[in-house]
């Protein structure tokens, strides 16, 4: 029952409290606190709570019912409320009694600034106290100060040495500083046999007993805490845990279940369901729980640990990955939560971060044989077989007898090509588990590849041999046929196996295989559909048909095929992949975008995820997107010269001419006849307007490169940069004739345009329009020179074309702007509005936007955007000045226009230069 002597309360001091509140007006008072005393001694808190509470109504100013109420608050684990309590009946009687108390509550609370402070004030009167310094000295042991501690413990000591809480001090002050765990055991264990009813003694051994591993002591002790006050919680869910750790998993649920009942909102509770449910194998409802602790507790470790553990059997693999790495991030030590990431890294095929990972528990614990393991094959993965297969030498010399690693050892052996030594190293593998059936087959494949027949035919005999009613072995021997040239007898094993098992995936794929093989493709879908009868949901089988009907040109039972498979394991990765390759062959990278993106978190080292992914990003025109996939590639391929050279034309594309040109230099540091990338270079070069960096490029081509279309194109481009149209003009032709298209085509007549061959260049591009009508940089181009040449009516019909192909490109609603300016004001004026909404920094569709409010008569509004056309501090083009002039000259602003046309009549010839010429002398004529 409930121990009295753990919180100092003397039976005379309480009587001299009741006797100080006696008197015939409180004789009600004095029985209702009589009552409750007797309540708290028989361990009936909730009776007490009433009668003090009652008390406490008729006198709020009684010290002796804020004792006791404190006394109960302490004894339901409320040591902040139990500490407000002896405050204020100190503050009413002034006790040094109920000051030593308020100290202990504050300890209870973890309040250890308010004591420290409360020591160093004026109205300390508790100094002397023993349970005073007891408590003082648990307030130093837990800032650190052990010297303070000692001295305040023995201080108390030599007062009272029999004081179950100045003993449970002394031996927390001990563990605290870390020197002497037996003594205080030992201290602890003497409290108990003279006070067994002292609920924190049990509850400290039980912490030492658990610190030390011994479950048992911790479950009896933390049972006999329970027993003795049902309302330390903490303790409560402490007997669960030693429970669970000691195999007692049903006596642990009973327990909990206890718990459960309370209604407590306590994240201890739902950890340990999450625990027990973890320990059972259902993960999904464990993880209910667990998010419940980490939705209130987020740095819980424990939770944290288990959640992982728990969404990697789910095979949720990218939550996982983030929670443990939050979890090694706040525990940069915990070695299991590295093992674990380290896993999950090597579940996602990322073998870089991986090794990393690996690496750095080995810095941790230079042996550890997990770390080692996983470093091993992380190494295998990335071809790095000298350093694995000394990892797995180590690993055989440190666990002999490891099938694991004798098997990691003799295979990496192989790859490295001492075929003999890895197959003497599988050979004594398969001696330590002659069960191992993959050990087996892996085996007898290295005695394939050796040419080592008469091994393997044995090995397969007695594979078969020792398991005949099992299909595996002749499965196996089937296969061995196939390879060996005995297709009759492996047709033979194969049906053999489905007299047995009709629905046998591997002899019914067996048989496929070998009716495809004789272009047998009728049969061979018999097969895949025999396989389907029985697993209608086997992704692999209807991958295998999808292929054939695909091959069989069956394109709409391909489909259903893939989207069956699909369907089958939406997370499935190859019936995604060839549905998206499928949508970017017909055109819909959108579709294509939907069926990746789903997937992308829980495949994000997939690199034909991110291959598709960056194809469809392209086809639809969203370049930084596609950039950002091809990127994730090269995270995966770093040194693949032909992802670089993918990742080079891609970041090309979005105008990150740098990186493109990194990427290139890096494909000619691993390929170096590279035209392509020496072709990319050059091309960033000239963009970059550095032509003679180009022309030194181009000069290391070979010459009879340099005569192929391509580069000669090169070289026309660098020509003009030059200033050199009329051989830019040679070379364009050249490349022209040979291989024809938009983008030559444009470049050809550009040169013919910058060498006043205006007409020229405009009747080939209408002519390549007439044959290409759904050009659009052909028709842009075209629309620009017929604007330039004064052909309104042609300009307008190829913009009024563009624009139902981009109702959102600002330069094409300028232009229509323009054009439409004197005929259809209204409609110019709401192209200009988008096109200054879509480009507002825009000086050239201010000046339009200008000039259709002037057309309006809006004069007032045409000055306001030809004056923020000036506020930009950009120069403006002569014929933007001179529409600035006829702007200002309806503003009554004459003086300003006149200074205006003045400069552009003395200036650089312009078109409207005469225009500007006759409106200055209009102008001046008519002045005074």
């Amino acid at each position: 029952m409930f121990d009295r002597s753990g919180y100092a309360i003397g039976i005379g001091l309480l009587m001299a409290l009741l006797v100080a509140c006696s008197g015939s007006e409180n004789e009600s008072e004095q029985k209702l606190l009589a009552r409750a005393s007797s309540a708290l001694e028989a361990g009936k808190i909730d009776a007490a709570m009433v009668d003090l509470k009652t008390a406490l109504q008729q006198n709020p100013g009684s010290a002796a019912a804020r004792v006791l109420l404190g006394d109960a608050y302490m004894v339901q684990r409320e040591a902040e409320m139990a500490a407000a309590e002896f405050l204020r009946a100190h503050e009413i009687g002034g006790q040094v009694d109920s000051q030593v108390r308020y100290a202990q509550a504050l300890i209870a609370a973890g309040d250890t600034d308010t004591l420290l402070t409360l020591h160093e004030s004026d109205d300390l009167t508790a100094a002397d106290a023993p349970l005073y310094q007891a408590a003082l000295a648990r307030a130093y042991s837990l800032t650190g100060n052990y010297e303070a501690a000692t001295e305040a413990v023995n201080r108390a000591l030599a007062a009272d040495a029999a004081d179950p809480y100045i003993r449970s001090s002394e031996a927390l002050v001990l563990l605290r500083q870390g020197g002497n765990v037996f003594g205080a055991a030992d201290i602890l264990a003497g409290i108990t046999d003279d006070y067994p009813l002292n609920d924190e003694a049990w509850s400290l051994r039980a912490d030492v007993a658990r610190y030390q591993q011994d479950y048992a002591s911790a479950a009896k002790w933390y049972g006999k805490v329970a027993e003795i006050n049902p309302d330390r919680i903490a303790e409560r869910l402490h007997l669960v845990g030693a429970l669970i750790e000691l195999g007692r998993s049903d006596e642990a649920d009973s327990k909990l279940a206890e718990l459960e009942e309370l209604e407590l909102e306590n994240p201890g509770v739902n950890f340990a369901r999450g625990r027990l449910l973890f320990d059972k194998g259902e993960y999904s409802l464990a993880l209910e729980e667990l998010n419940q602790v980490l939705g209130v507790l987020p740095e819980h470790t424990a939770a944290l640990y288990l959640a992982a553990t728990a969404n990697l059997q789910q095979g949720n693999l990218a939550t996982a990955e983030r929670q443990l790495i939050k979890l090694v991030a706040e525990q940069p030590s915990n070695v299991p939560a590295r093992l674990q990431l380290a896993s999950v890294y090597l579940q996602r095929n990322d073998a870089l971060a991986t090794e990393r990972v690996a690496r750095e528990i080995l810095q941790l614990e230079e042996k550890n044989i997990a770390a080692m393991r996983l470093l091993a094959l992380a190494l295998v993965a990335q071809g790095e077989y000298v350093e694995s297969e000394q990892l797995y030498q180590q690993l055989a010399t440190l666990k002999p007898d490891s099938v694991e690693d004798r098997t990691g050892l003799g295979a990496t052996q192989l790859l490295l090509g001492d075929t003999a030594s890895g197959i003497v190293e599988l050979e004594k593998a398969l001696a330590m588990d002659p069960k191992n059936a993959q050990l087996r087959e892996r085996l007898i494949g290295a005695y394939l590849a050796s040419d080592r027949i008469d091994l393997a035919r044995e090995a397969v005999a007695g594979y078969q041999s020792e398991s005949p009613d099992d299909t595996r072995p002749q499965i196996f021997a089937a296969r061995f046929a196939l390879q060996t040239g005995e297709r009759d007898k492996a047709r033979e094993i194969f049906e053999s196996v489905l007299v047995k098992e009709p629905g046998n995936i591997n002899a019914n794929g067996g048989l496929a295989i070998m009716a495809l093989n004789e272009r047998n493709i009728d049969e061979a879908r018999q097969h895949f559909y025999s396989i389907l009868e029985f697993h209608p949901t086997n992704v692999q089988t209807l991958m295998n048909l999808a292929t054939l009907e695909e091959q069989a040109g069956n394109t709409d039972a391909m489909l259903d095929a893939l989207n069956r498979a699909m369907s089958a394991d939406p997370q499935a990765l190859p019936p995604r992949l060839a549905l998206a390759r499928y949508e970017i062959i017909q055109e819909n990278p959108r579709k294509a975008e939907a069926l990746l993106d789903t997937v992308r978190e829980h495949h994000t080292n997939s690199f034909e995820l991110h291959q598709l992914l960056a194809a469809a990003f392209m086809a639809s025109r969203q370049t930084t997107q596609a950039v950002t996939s091809g990127r994730q590639m090269l995270r995966l391929r770093p040194n693949d010269p032909a992802s670089l050279a993918y990742v080079a034309r891609l970041e090309q594309n979005d105008g990150q001419l740098g990186a493109a040109r990194e990427h290139a230099e890096r494909v000619l540091a691993l390929t170096s006849d590279n035209v392509e990338m020496r072709k990319l270079i050059v091309e960033t070069l000239l963009a970059q307007n550095m032509p003679n960096r180009a022309a030194a490029e181009l000069a290391k081509l070979p010459s009879t490169v340099r005569a192929a279309p391509g580069v000669a194109k090169v070289e026309g481009q660098l020509a003009m940069l030059q200033d050199r149209p009329a051989d830019a003009e040679v070379l364009f032709q050249r490349a022209f004739e040979i291989e024809p298209d938009s983008q030559l085509a444009v470049f050809l007549n550009i040169a013919k345009w910058e060498q006043d061959k205006r007409k020229e260049a405009i009747d080939n591009l209408e002519a390549w329009l007439t044959e290409h009508p759904d050009d659009l940089a052909v028709r842009s181009k075209l629309a620009a020179w017929q604007l330039a040449v004064g052909n309104e009516k042609r300009a307008k019909a190829h913009y009024n074309f563009l624009i139902e192909i981009a109702p959102e490109n600002p330069m094409v609603l300028n232009n229509l702007a323009w054009l439409n300016r004197e005929t259809s004001p209204e409609l110019a004026l709401n192209y200009a509005k988008k096109a200054h909404a879509l480009a507002p920094e825009s000086v050239l569709i201010m000046d339009t936007y200008a000039m259709v409010q002037r057309s309006i008569g809006n004069k007032e509004e045409a000055l306001a955007l030809s004056d923020l056309a000036l506020s930009t501090d950009k120069k403006l083009d002569p014929e933007l000045q001179f529409n600035r002039a006829l702007i200002l000259i309806d503003a009554d602003r004459e003086e300003d226009a006149i200074e205006i046309l003045a400069k552009l009549v003395a200036g650089a010839e312009f078109a409207q230069q005469s225009e500007a010429r006759a409106l200055l002398g209009s102008i001046l004529s008519d002045g005074p």
